[in-house]
């Protein structure tokens, strides 16, 4: 067995210990030891810095990751959010939707006439000009264009 006194190592009474090194080595050996001690809390130091760097590298792809996965959130919910007030503010909120019928023949304009310069066209008439279709907003004896 051994034992230590202040910094070196001394032979137990038992007589079950090893046999102390020379006094000359003994400074070696306890230098030596510290330096295999430091090359290994370096070597330690080393891989911990390595794993601390691995895992700050995988946190901030993980919160870029969510940070994207939020964006895409909000701005779907905010197109749904969007679709509904749309909808809503289309019908009224008592309105209940029924059954839809079959589609009629395409709609047809009564009295729609052509548009003649300095003709007196009254306030509701339609007229067409150049391929375009309007309807006099007062009465008007001038071009509407």
């Amino acid at each position: 067995m051994t034992s230590t006194n202040e910094q070196y190592a001394t032979q137990a009474s038992d007589g079950d210990g090893l046999p102390l090194p020379p006094a000359q080595d003994q400074e070696l050996i306890l230098d030596a030891w510290r330096e295999a001690l430091g090359q290994a809390l370096h070597i330690r130091d080393t891989e911990w810095k390595e794993k601390v760097r691995v895992m700050a590298a995988e946190s901030m792809a993980a919160i870029s990751e969510l940070r994207a996965d939020a964006a895409e959130f909000r701005s779907t919910m905010e197109s749904m959010i969007a679709a509904r007030l749309a909808t809503q503010l289309r019908q009224p909120a008592d309105a209940k939707e029924g059954p839809r019928g079959e589609a009629g023949p395409p709609g047809k304009i009564e009295g729609v006439r052509p548009y003649v310069e300095d003709m007196v066209h009254y306030e509701g008439d339609i007229v067409v000009r150049e391929g375009s279709t309007y309807q006099a907003r007062r009465d008007t004896s001038r071009s509407l264009a």
